[in-house]
């Protein structure tokens, strides 16, 4: 049965987080403006494509940890497997990869769009998280034009990281609210690599530091996937996992 087209009365109040001095987090593709908001592309919460030119805004996707960026950007349908098995990522989703953090001078007021607000709202996980996303689109429409109160952006749940939080910045924010990137680097794998090999030649003390700076480091000697060829590596648990570990896995080679 199809679902009725969703509304929203201007009236309506919109249930709110108020982020004060966060640090988000961001994975995307080099040679990219981390702060470069996706216009009526085909990501979840784009404005509507048919949205008339002076309607149209656009869309920054954020979250609050970076495993959940992660789970998010490149593993995503590489999830499904059988139980207990190692997930196994293309290698080529991870090439020409960056990660940042994305820090606010000023607070973020965001809609939130999960659990009861949803369903305040008038709907449910079951629509707004499947792979159609008619529905997405048509919710961030409506919750940008929204004024009790205006929006910075919404904060819905992960599909692909479910426990966790993501945000859908709108571009007006951006400026406003003193956007700005810290600490971006590559998770290329073969950056990565060549990196660590360097640091071998240079010494202990600058194996760790390149450890800690090289997220990629857990791709580090993982062997092809038997039977899959050349274009993948095998993904542990531990590196899905790896956005965790930067420091605690440096500490743990440097113990070796």
């Amino acid at each position: 049965m199809s679902q009725p087209r969703p509304v929203l009365d201007p009236g309506f109040d919109l249930a709110t987080e108020r982020l004060t001095r966060t640090t988000l987090h961001r994975v995307y593709w080099s040679g990219q403006n981390p702060l470069a908001a996706s216009i009526g592309r085909k990501n979840r919460y784009d404005c509507p494509p048919r949205l008339a030119a002076a309607k149209q805004f656009g869309v920054l996707y954020l979250a609050y940890d970076l495993p959940t960026c992660w789970m998010e950007t490149i593993v995503r349908t590489n999830m499904v497997r059988a139980a207990g098995t190692d997930i196994q990522i293309p290698l080529a989703s991870m090439t020409h990869r960056w990660a940042c953090e994305v820090t606010a001078t000023g607070s973020l007021v965001l809609a939130q769009f999960a659990d009861e607000p949803l369903i305040d709202l008038g709907d449910c996980a079951s629509n707004i998280m499947g792979d159609s996303y008619l529905r997405t689109k048509r919710w961030s429409q409506l919750l940008h034009a929204h004024k009790n109160p205006a929006v910075d952006g919404i904060r819905y749940r992960s599909r692909f990281n479910s426990g966790q939080f993501c945000i859908a910045l709108f571009d007006r924010a951006v400026a406003p609210r003193g956007l700005a990137v810290v600490n971006p680097r590559s998770i290329d794998p073969d950056v990565a690599r060549s990196a660590v090999r360097h640091a071998q030649v240079q010494g202990r003390a600058y194996l760790i530091d390149a450890i800690r700076a090289a997220d990629t480091h857990l791709w580090e000697g993982a062997p092809p996937i038997s039977g899959r060829g050349n274009g993948q590596r095998l993904c542990t648990r531990r590196a899905v996992a790896w956005c965790h570990a930067g420091s605690h896995y440096a500490r743990l080679r440097s113990d070796q």
